[in-house]
């Protein structure tokens, strides 16, 4: 009767409707949160977010650098200029008239056009005076960065969900294998008993034949069960980025489901971060708009020049230069390109307020649908409580009626199998309206971080 004793003393625990706050659970949230391998890229993702704004205000800022050419060349046209055939006949005359040969003859010149051994150093600082498009991508890049950090909360909602199913799945694997483990002791007290009855001529040898068969199918349960919880504590060691093979901290606090753990959620789909995450996406679309509307106006740029110029190695004073410019670009006609790229924005922005109304109707239908399941979820769970209840009672009398010989074998098989199936059920139905419970809680975006 001891093992009786104890495979109904977990029966009566399995259905005592107790619930408190499970700290361990939590601990498990927190630790996914911080080292969750897939939250990290979407915070990395965050990041190069930030940079891209920075890269963007940096447009506003004027550029310095250093620019040097060398300038080599051979051949191409030239300049013919007549020197000596203006100049010769004076000198000529002036020679002559001075009786002197102090003014020699020269020769006619010819100039490449082109710069030979010549180079030109100079910092060149340019800045935007007038330039829209700047301005509009320095918006864009910002509106990136709430987009990123909504879904970042999007995908922290969802491992939420995820390391909650988790974990009740390996509290469930786990009171499995202690139903199995309390089966098998009583079904070796079975086997015992009738082994004896036997002996005694009392009982059939086929009789015991049974219970061995039975005792080896609850064997390959407890290793499937055994499994099944290797299984849900790697998964959730992967979502918490811990090696999958390290043991999982079990509690029980508050795995059992009760009425005070019902809270009706608040559900406003503006509040959801998806919505959020398609509003951004809808606000760079209208600034993408802008931004090709931008081309329509013109630009202003300023530089300014400082350097030298001369030729090869020789550097001087006065080969220095100063230069500065303001130049403006109008594009006047483009072949109607940013009149269409205008309109492929104005069709993006109208998609995406498209999908943000279906989305609110979808995330609504999720919500009436979660709902509908974890009130299903509830009466399935209330149904497999108040069922165990019976089991166990009927079992108990089957079984003290068989230690009296007042029924058969079959009657104790039929009610220990309904008592195990029972239990099965009852943590079954517990874990489901748990994770439905998650669910809503996720649907309804409820979560306080």
């Amino acid at each position: 009767m001891k093992a009786t004793t104890t495979i109904l003393a977990v029966a009566i625990l399995a259905i005592s409707p107790t619930y408190a706050q499970n700290n361990t659970v939590d601990s498990y949230i927190q630790k996914g949160l911080k080292e969750n391998l897939a939250l990290k890229q979407q915070n990395f993702d965050l990041q190069k977010a930030s940079y891209a704004l920075k890269e963007a205000r940096g447009l506003f800022y004027p550029t310095l650098s250093f620019k040097s050419d060398y300038f080599y060349s051979s051949g191409g046209r030239t300049v013919d200029l007549p020197l000596g055939d203006l100049m010769n006949p004076v000198y000529s005359t002036l020679n002559q008239l001075t009786g002197t040969n102090n003014f020699q003859n020269i020769a006619n010149q010819k100039f490449n056009l082109n710069a030979n051994d010549f180079y030109d150093h100079r910092l060149s600082v340019t800045l935007p005076l007038v330039n829209a498009e700047i301005y509009i991508s320095n918006k864009i890049r910002k509106e990136a960065i709430n987009q990123k950090q909504a879904e970042v909360m999007v995908y922290k909602r969802s491992l939420v969900k995820d390391i909650k199913t988790a974990y009740y799945n390996s509290i469930m694997a786990t009171n499995q294998i202690e139903i199995f483990k309390n089966a098998a002791k009583l079904l070796q007290e079975n086997y015992k008993l009738t082994e004896s009855r036997v002996k005694n001529g009392k009982a059939l040898k086929g009789n015991a034949l049974r219970i061995l068969s039975d005792i080896n199918d609850n064997q390959a349960k407890l290793t499937e069960a055994e499994n099944n919880l290797k299984t849900a504590n790697a998964y959730l060691n992967f979502l918490t980025n811990t090696a999958l093979t390290d043991k999982v901290a079990i509690d029980t606090t508050g795995f059992r489901f009760s009425k005070t753990q019902m809270k009706t959620p608040s559900f406003e789909t503006s509040g959801r971060e998806e919505i959020t995450v398609l509003k951004s996406a809808i606000t760079q679309a209208e600034y993408n708009i802008s931004l090709e509307k931008a081309s329509y106006f013109p630009t202003i740029n300023t530089s300014l020049n400082l350097g030298y110029q001369n030729n090869y190695l020789k550097l001087d004073p006065d080969d220095r230069y100063l230069t500065g410019i303001v130049s403006l670009k109008w594009d006047l006609f483009t072949g109607f390109q940013t009149r269409n790229r205008v309109k492929i924005a104005k069709t993006e922005a109208t998609s995406l307020n498209t999908q943000l109304d279906e989305t609110e109707k979808q995330f609504q239908l999720q919500l009436t649908t979660a709902t509908n399941e974890l009130d299903t979820a509830e009466a399935q769970f209330k149904s497999a409580k108040e069922n165990l209840q019976s089991l166990e009672e009927y079992y108990r009398e089957t079984k003290a009626r068989y230690d009296q010989g007042l029924v058969l074998l079959v009657e104790l098989n039929d009610a220990f199998t309904q008592l195990i199936n029972g239990q099965l059920a009852f943590e079954q139905s517990n874990t489901n309206v748990l994770i439905k419970l998650a669910e809503v809680e996720r649907t309804a975006a409820s979560y306080q971080f």
